[in-house]
C-alpha cells in the first residue's frame, strides 16, 4: 500500500496528474503494476482510493483546520485498522477520511478525538468510480 499526494503520484508514474481522471488513471496503473492499494491524498479536496478495480473518490470534509501535521499518518492508521478488522473497502476508506479530518481539527500532533470521528463518519461522501 502507498499513499502519495498528487505531486508524489506524478513523480511515481512520470505523468503529471492535472485532473481527477489523470489521478485515477495513475492509481489504476500502479494497481496494475502490483501495488495492491493506492490512496492518493488530495488534502482539502479529499482522496482517491484504488484497489484491484475498485476505486472510490472521497470528497474533502469542511472542518476547522488547526494543524495538518500527522493527518496522512492518521489516515493510513485508520485505513490499516479498517482493513485488518475486516471492514469493507468502502467503509475502510470512509473511516480513513473521518479520522484524517478529525486529526486536522487538533492542534499539533494530538490524536483525533473519538467524538469528532463519530460525528464525521456519517458525512463522508464516497463515490464509486
Amino acid at each position: 500500500m502507498i499513499k502519495p499526494n498528487d505531486e508524489e503520484l506524478a513523480r511515481l508514474t512520470g505523468k503529471k496528474a492535472e485532473t481527477l481522471e489523470d489521478i485515477i488513471a495513475s492509481a489504476r496503473e500502479l494497481n496494475e503494476k502490483g501495488i495492491h492499494t493506492v490512496v492518493v491524498s488530495l488534502g482539502a479536496n479529499g482522496a482517491v482510493f484504488a484497489r484491484s478495480g475498485e476505486i472510490y473518490r472521497a470528497e474533502g470534509l469542511k472542518v476547522q483546520v488547526k494543524s495538518t501535521v500527522g493527518a496522512g499518518d492518521a489516515m493510513m492508521a485508520a485505513f490499516c485498522h479498517g482493513d485488518a478488522t475486516g471492514m469493507s473497502f468502502m467503509e475502510t476508506c470512509r473511516l480513513s477520511m473521518a479520522v484524517s479530518a478529525a486529526a486536522v481539527m487538533q492542534t499539533g500532533t494530538q490524536p483525533p478525538a473519538r467524538e469528532d470521528i463519530k460525528a464525521l463518519l456519517p458525512v463522508v461522501q464516497m463515490k464509486r468510480i
